[in-house]
C-alpha cells in the first residue's frame, strides 16, 4: 500500500489581512498530481485541515474538491483527523455517508480509539486515529481516572485497544509528539500553542511497536525519534518563521511487516515567502535577485532614517509585502538612562544623546525646539495639576 501523509493544510489562512485561498487551490491541485503519478492507495490528512473552527465558503469548496476528486473520481482511501485550528463537528458531518465512499474521519474520545482496517493484496494495515483531543476535555471525560497528565489520558486510551503487533500497523495523530525528552524539534511562530506552558506533549515511546506514525500540528517536516514516525509538516509556508522550510508530502510505500520505504516529495508554491533586507531605494529601484513579483515578503529595512511611507514605496515593485519594519541595531538599544554621568545632563541633554545613538547623527536645532516646547508644555501640565 502506498500512502501519501500530509497536514496542516489550514485551509482558509490569512496573513495579515492576504488571503492564501489561491496558494492553496494551487496546493491541492499539486497534491492531486502528486495522488496520480505516484499510484497512491490511502491519503491520510493528520489534522488542522482548516484554520478556523467555522471555516469560510472558499475553504469548504477547496476540500469538497479535493474530496470529490480523490474518493469519487481516483477511488482512493481517505484518512482524516481533526486538529486544534478544526471543529470536529463541523469537519465530520455526513461521516456515516462518507465512509460508504471511502473518507474515514476520526471520532473523538473513543474508549478505545478508533482503529480504520484498509485492505491491500498483503491483507489488512489498521490504522489507530487520534484526533486532537485537549487534557481539560478527556479530564472532563473520565473523571474517575484522573490522569496526572496528557500523557496519561493517551498512554490509558491507547492501552484499551487489543493491538496485535504482528499485524501491519500505522497511527495518525495531531498533537505535540516528543520523543522522550526530545528538545530538538522545529517550532514555528503559526502553530498555536495547544496548552498553558505546552504541557499537552505526547511521549511517541508509547507508540512503540507501531510500524508507521504520521502526526500532525508542528509545520516543519520531521521525524520525531524512530525514522517512520514523522511530521509531515505543512505544505505552504503560513508565517515567516518558516521561510527556510521546504514543503512537501511524505509517501510511505508499505509493501509487508517489516519491509517500508519512504520519500519526501515537495510541494512548490504558487508564491513564495521570504525574508528580504537592504535598503529601501536599493529594493525599489533595482528589485531583489531570487525575489519573484508577487512572493509574499517580509521587509526589514536598514535605513538609518525613517523613510516617508516606506509600505508604499516597496509595493509599486513588491505588491505582496506583509510585513514591514526596520532593522534594530544592538548598539542602539544600549543607551543606559542610568549611567552616574546622566544624573547631572538635564532632559533635552539626556534625549539629545538618545536621538543621536538612535539616528546616527546629531539632532538639528528645529527638532531640538520642538522637543523642548513639548517638554516645557509637560511641565506646565504638571505644575498646573499640582496647584
Amino acid at each position: 500500500m502506498k500512502i501519501l501523509h500530509s497536514a496542516d493544510w489550514h485551509l482558509g489562512r490569512t496573513i495579515n489581512g492576504f488571503s492564501l485561498i489561491e496558494l492553496q487551490k494551487d496546493m491541492v491541485n499539486q497534491i492531486i498530481d502528486i495522488i496520480k503519478s505516484e499510484n497512491i492507495d490511502t491519503v491520510v490528512l493528520a489534522g488542522d485541515i482548516y484554520d478556523r473552527a467555522i471555516p469560510g465558503v472558499e475553504a469548504t469548496q477547496i476540500l469538497d474538491f479535493f474530496l470529490t476528486e480523490v474518493a469519487l473520481n481516483l477511488k482512493k482511501q481517505i484518512i482524516m483527523v481533526s486538529g486544534n485550528h478544526d471543529s470536529y463537528e463541523r469537519l465530520g458531518f455526513g461521516n456515516e455517508l462518507f465512509r460508504k465512499v471511502g473518507i474515514h474521519y476520526a471520532k473523538t474520545a473513543l474508549q478505545p480509539i478508533e482503529k480504520i482496517i484498509i485492505e491491500d493484496n498483503n491483507g489488512p494495515i489498521n490504522f489507530y486515529l487520534w484526533p486532537y483531543q485537549s487534557s481539560f476535555f478527556l479530564k472532563e471525560k473520565y473523571p474517575d481516572q484522573k490522569f496526572a497528565s496528557y500523557n496519561d489520558a493517551f498512554k490509558y486510551l491507547l492501552g484499551l485497544n487489543l493491538i496485535n503487533y504482528d499485524e501491519r500497523n500505522c497511527f495518525v495523530g495531531h498533537s505535540y509528539y516528543t520523543y522522550g525528552m526530545q528538545k530538538d524539534l522545529v517550532e514555528s511562530d503559526s502553530e498555536r500553542q495547544l496548552s498553558v506552558g505546552g504541557a499537552d506533549f505526547l511521549d511517541v515511546k508509547l507508540l512503540k511497536g507501531f510500524d508507521i506514525a504520521m502526526f500532525g500540528h508542528l509545520h516543519g517536516p520531521q521525524k520525531v525519534g524512530p525514522e517512520l514516525f514523522r511530521y509531515a509538516g505543512s505544505p505552504l509556508k503560513y508565517s515567516f518563521s518558516e521561510v527556510n522550510h521546504q514543503k512537501s508530502v511524505v509517501i510511505y510505500d508499505f509493501i509487508e511487516k517489516g519491509k517500508i520505504t519512504y520519500k519526501i516529495v515537495p510541494i512548490k508554491p504558487l508564491y513564495d515567502m521570504k525574508t528580504v533586507k537592504g535598503y529601501l531605494k536599493d529594493i525599489v529601484n533595482n528589485g531583489v535577485e531570487g525575489v519573484g513579483q508577487y512572493d509574499l515578503i517580509q521587509l526589514i529595512l536598514i535605513d538609518e532614517e525613517r523613510v516617508y511611507e516606506p509600505m508604499a514605496s516597496v509595493r509599486t515593485r513588491y505588491p505582496n509585502v506583509l510585513e514591514l519594519r526596520y532593522e534594530e541595531k544592538k548598539e542602539d538599544l544600549e543607551f543606559n538612562l542610568g549611567d552616574p554621568q546622566s544624573e547631572s545632563k538635564d532632559i533635552i541633554e539626556l534625549f539629545s544623546e538618545f536621538y543621536e545613538k538612535i539616528n546616527n547623527r546629531s539632532i538639528n536645532d528645529e527638532e531640538l525646539n520642538i522637543i523642548k516646547d513639548v517638554y516645557q508644555k509637560v511641565l506646565e501640565g504638571e505644575n498646573h495639576e499640582n496647584n
